[in-house]
């Protein structure tokens, strides 16, 4: 007699704990289900979360693209001062780059300066004729520095030798080098233009990162550089834009812009663009708008679509303090937003059913038992 006396009470407790339990589940699931119908407090919730996200993930992209250029150049120092490469042994230079250039093709150039204004240079050329030219500027013994010129095809064949000439560029002046040596470690430029005295047109523009190269007795001896065109991180933002349905445009202090999602509207040999120059509307909407409160993201209307966008230092280069725009229309945010709405949805609907279900069995058994009770008694 106790012992069934015992298991009802068990019995019982565990229904009313189950009961309970299912209770607050369906509870919850209500509060879920009105959440997500709750759509424009949702989605402005969420945008500050999502924009960051996708504004991190872009420059984490855009510094491992670059960074490698970094690294590169130091290795290049560091194999200069032990005496494994030299400029007196161009083969040596060759060499080391040829690993890189189908690693890196974003790197567009590797080189090599001195104090005593010698150089070498290895440059990726935009020309029909060659692929690629091998440029060295070395001291002869008369005190002149010679300018030599080899190009090569895709296959690595001399196709071509340049009269030699004396020299018209000193690698000593250009922004990577004075840079280098005057930080006495790694440096990137800011946006300059490559192209020397006597090469053709048209320019291009392009930024460089340069390692200073120094003896063992701590003697500096000149700088290690690698190139990467604008043009080329614009193709690399391009890409990164177009899995996001966005608008990137990255830019420096001086509003010159470094990269610009949509490259195919630049062209690839100009000069920097000033951002109030880009020929994007949208863009343009979205800086009137943030010169207006200065939030670093934001929503913003153009031509009756809204648009969420995100206004933020991009801390890269050393001192050249860079900043990265992203633009994302609200549609294909909403469209997003709200599948995840939908997944949520459905899932708190189907637990509520479920414990719904359950609850109602589980009361109607309790009803039945207290009218059988009732009746026998």
């Amino acid at each position: 007699m106790n012992i069934c006396l015992l298991k009802n009470k068990s019995n019982s407790l565990i229904k009313f704990l189950l009961q309970s339990f299912l209770v607050l589940l369906s509870l919850a699931s209500c509060w879920v289900i009105f959440t997500c119908f709750n759509d424009n407090k949702l989605l402005d919730q969420f945008s500050d979360d999502y924009i960051s996200q996708i504004n991190t993930s872009i420059k984490g992209a855009t510094r491992n693209y670059l960074l490698p250029a970094q690294t590169i150049a130091r290795q290049g120092s560091h194999m200069f001062r032990e005496d494994i490469i030299s400029l007196e042994d161009p083969k040596s230079l060759s060499t080391f780059t040829y690993p890189f250039i189908n690693s890196y093709p974003q790197f567009r150039g590797y080189f090599i300066g001195t104090e005593n204004s010698e150089f070498w240079f290895w440059r990726n050329e935009y020309s029909g004729e060659y692929a690629y030219r091998i440029q060295h500027i070395k001291m002869q013994p008369q005190g002149a520095l010679i300018d030599y010129r080899h190009f090569y095809n895709d296959n690595n064949k001399q196709i071509k030798i340049s009269n030699q000439r004396i020299a018209d560029f000193d690698p000593v002046t250009r922004p990577w080098y004075q840079g280098a040596k005057t930080l006495g470690t790694a440096y990137w430029s800011d946006v300059y233009l490559y192209n020397q005295p006597n090469d053709p047109p048209p320019a291009v523009a392009g930024i460089t990162a340069s390692y200073p190269i120094y003896d063992r007795a701590g003697q500096f001896l000149g700088v290690w550089g690698v190139d990467i065109l604008l043009k080329v991180l614009s193709e690399f933002l391009s890409g990164i834009a177009k899995s996001y349905n966005a608008d990137l445009v990255i830019f420096n202090e001086q509003n010159k812009v470094i990269a610009y999602s949509r490259s195919d509207e630049l062209k690839s040999s100009s000069e920097s663009l000033p951002l109030s120059e880009l020929d994007n509307s949208v863009i343009q909407s979205a800086l009137i708008s943030y010169r207006s409160h200065g939030f670093s993201e934001f929503f913003f209307k153009y031509n009756g679509e809204r648009y969420l966008a995100s206004y933020s230092p991009f801390l890269f280069g050393g001192d050249n303090d860079w900043y990265l725009l992203l633009i994302l229309p609200e549609l294909k945010f909403s469209e997003e937003i709200e599948f995840s709405h939908n997944l949520i949805l459905l899932f708190a609907t189907c637990v509520l059913l479920i414990c719904l279900v359950i609850l109602i069995r589980l009361f109607s058994q309790q009803v039945i038992s207290t009218i059988k009770y009732i009746v026998q008694k």
